[in-house]
């Protein structure tokens, strides 16, 4: 039998309350770093390390 973890994340920074909102459900999404790399804290970081492979980054500041 396999089995499986999973981890939800709830966020109540304003921006991602609103997206949510507005999108009427849930976000699926990988984090904003390659795997062993650290965790970017801006938009900046995210398209530095992650160029054209994404075609959307929302900035809702520093975090």
């Amino acid at each position: 039998m396999a089995w499986w973890t999973v981890a939800v994340r709830v966020s109540d920074h304003p921006v991602a309350l609103v997206l949510l909102a507005a999108f009427g459900g849930g976000v699926t999404a990988p984090s904003a770093n390659r795997f062993g790399q650290v965790s970017p804290t801006t938009a900046h970081d995210v398209r530095a390390e992650l160029g054209d492979a994404v075609g959307f980054v929302l900035d809702g500041g520093p975090c």
